[in-house]
């Protein structure tokens, strides 16, 4: 984080950490403004209405006090997919607390997709230094995701030609999607899909590979998508073990499954693509049955909801209604901004923005990261770990 006079003005990724490689993403560029935004709330809102840190005190002390007696029965948090090791210990202390992970932009298709491939806890990581073919089906592998910043690097330093014995070390790049993104731009070969035919793609691929158990049920295809397929699956026959498929969030979890599997069969595990576990998991459910569920248990099984950093009343499905569901319950919304959940919860708690916070973070690698405050608190928010840690 740069600062000019004791003020922070721009981020920069970390050239130590794997995940940026020194580089940020125009969301983590965006992250300084939200540390000036004049929406930020002066104090605590009870109702909507002004209070004080004092009030919220002695209500948690009360509230959560009885609780805590009952081991968190009826306490839930919704939370979203990653908060930094030390939040994601302090959520297991209360061992009858409910918590449900829900965030619209996470990678919800992919990780399920990994699980049903590979068991509970499975990430899947790409390393595009050693790739030579990568087929994208419906995929931003080049801008958003898990680590999107090192595929970028990679890719963009396989493009750098300077003699004609560079050319060998040129990643191919082929995409089949219905919207014409960044990676397609990028595409030595792309050809149109609709997004319900990315399943029928997949399948008439792995039959070309020889894969049979793996196309059964394929749909049929156009002409163009047939030649795709057919010169997609000789070039990554010739390279086997040094291919690489990514498959975007608008398909199924079984569609990243099924790919995952085509994958494996080519040999691309263990070079290109590897696959780690998270300790002690258990199987998940995907983000938007978590949701559902949970709108479903408030005002009965669930009479307190916390929500960090979330703004469910706005990212929510409308079907869902759940700020109606939210209304039968003490609703308590932790976040730098109010937005829209914060104005009409129980209680917001204005939280300290990362730059005003000590605390920890983990990358989709697993790597933990220290932050440090580069500014004390502006308006006096509180960390998010400060207060799971009070709660």
């Amino acid at each position: 984080a740069e600062a000019n006079d004791g003020r922070p003005t721009k981020l920069e990724g970390n050239p130590a950490h794997g995940a940026s490689l020194g580089a940020t993403d125009i969301w983590a560029q965006a992250e300084i403004l939200k540390l000036y935004d004049p929406q930020r709330a002066r104090s605590p809102m009870k109702a909507g209405a002004a209070a004080k840190w004092e009030e919220w005190d002695a209500f948690a002390k009360d509230h959560f006090g009885k609780l805590a007696a009952e081991q968190g029965k009826g306490l839930a948090f919704l939370v979203e997919e990653e908060n930094g090791p030390t939040f994601e210990r302090l959520l297991k202390k209360l061992p009858m607390a409910r918590v449900v992970r829900y965030d619209p932009l996470a990678s919800d298709r992919a990780i399920t997709g990994a699980q049903l491939a590979f068991g509970p806890g499975a990430r899947i990581h790409y390393d595009l230094t050693k790739a030579k073919v990568v087929f994208a089906l419906d995929s931003e592998f080049l801008v958003s995701g898990p680590e999107a910043l090192a595929h970028a690097r990679a890719f963009g330093d396989s493009r750098k030609v300077n003699t004609r014995e560079d050319i060998s070390k040129m990643i191919r790049l082929y995409t089949a999607e219905g919207v014409f993104s960044s990676s397609g731009t990028n595409a030595d070969h792309r050809v149109r899909i609709s997004s319900g035919e990315g399943v029928s793609l997949l399948k008439a691929l792995a039959g070309a590979l020889g894969l049979t158990e793996l196309a059964a049920g394929a749909g049929a295809l156009n002409d163009a998508q047939k030649k795709f397929v057919e010169v997609l699956a000789k070039d990554l026959q010739a390279h086997k073990g040094a291919g690489a498929l990514f498959v975007g969030e608008r398909q199924p979890a079984a569609v990243h499954a099924l790919a995952h599997a085509i994958s494996h069969a080519l040999g691309n595990f263990g070079t290109t693509t590897q696959v780690s576990f998270t300790e002690g998991a258990t199987a998940r459910a995907p983000q938007g049955e978590q949701l559902e569920q949970l709108v479903k248990a408030l005002g009965s099984e669930v009479t307190t909801l916390v929500t960090f950093e979330g703004n469910p009343f706005y990212t929510a499905p409308g079907a869902l209604k759940f700020a109606d569901a939210a209304g039968k319950v003490t609703f308590i919304h932790a976040g730098v901004l109010p937005e829209e959940t914060g104005v009409k919860a129980t209680w917001h708690l204005p939280t300290a923005h990362f730059l005003e916070s000590w605390g920890d973070a983990s990358a989709w690698s697993g790597v933990a990261s220290l932050v440090q405050p580069t500014i004390l608190p502006l308006h006096g928010g509180r960390p998010g770990t400060s207060l799971l840690a009070q709660l």
